[in-house]
Formats: C-alpha cells, structure tokens, sequence
C-alpha cells in the first residue's frame, strides 16, 4: 500500500485554517440567527408567584428567561423584606436581560444574563407599588424581546 503525502506550504496551511475557521463562524452565527428568528414568541404559561420570607427572612425566587418569556411572570413581593431574584436564562445561544424601573415603588434594577447562565438580583422594596420588567435585546431589523412578550410585572404590597 502506498501513502501519498502532500507537503504544503505555511501559508496554505494558514489560508486552509483561516477557511475553516470562517466556515465554523458563519455556521455558527448562522444558527443562532435561525434561533432568533424561529422561537416561539407564544404567550408563557406562567402564573402568580407570591414570594412569602423564608427562616432568614429573605424572598427568594427564580425566574427563568427562555425564548421571548419569563417563567413567572408576575411576582408578589412584600415591602421592607429583602429580595433575591435568581435569574436563569435557559436560552443557550440567545442573551436576555432583566429592566425594571418603577419610579412608584422606588426601584430601578437592570441584569445582562448570557446564553445559559445566571445571576441574581439583591434588594430590599421601601414602598409598595407594580412595576413591569421586560428584556430589551433585539438583533439587528427584528423586534426586541419585549415586542415578541418577553415581559412581566412585580407587585409590592
């Protein structure tokens, strides 16, 4: 049996890489444009969670960001207890974020989550009131987020 060996040069070695890699690129930023653009943008199926303190006295919940929805999307919280809101974006390529200015309640909060990752929100409400929360990324021409229904709402009691 006989092998056959090519001997490139450095710059065709380098000219096939810089290929491959443009290739691997295109097709990735390929995919994520038909994640965006073919997600369902259907109103979730989630409900009211009213957050009651636990042993520490802390209100802890999780809200998780997928494609256009937070799962809750409303929350029931209470004055002068300190808050921990979990968030988790379940999206693996698609970066949410978490907007909430309520000039009533006196809260002004804002969370960039990456694809897949998480991060929690602390704070303490000083006065009752609802404020809405949305995300409000978008990809070039699309709708944002929030167009497609990815917000919610925090009433303080």
């Amino acid at each position: 049996m006989k092998i056959y060996r090519q001997n490139h040069t450095r710059e065709e070695f380098a000219a096939r890489r810089s290929a491959a890699r443009n290739i691997a690129v295109a097709v990735f930023w390929g995919l994520w444009l038909l994640q965006v653009s073919l997600a369902d943008s259907s109103p979730s199926l989630a409900a009211t969670l009213v957050v009651e303190p636990s042993a520490d006295g802390v209100q802890r919940a999780t809200i998780v960001m997928e494609s256009y929805s937070y799962i809750p999307d409303h929350l029931v919280l209470h004055v002068g207890s300190p808050v921990e809101l979990i968030l988790e974006n379940k999206s693996w390529l698609v970066p949410h974020n978490f907007i909430l200015q309520d000039a009533d309640a006196d809260l002004r909060l804002e969370a960039d989550v990456a694809g897949g990752d998480r991060t929690i929100l602390r704070f303490t409400p000083t006065r009752s009131g609802t404020g809405t929360f949305y995300c409000d990324k978008k990809l070039l021409f699309f709708k944002s987020h929030r167009h497609r229904g990815m917000e919610g709402w925090i009433d303080i009691q």
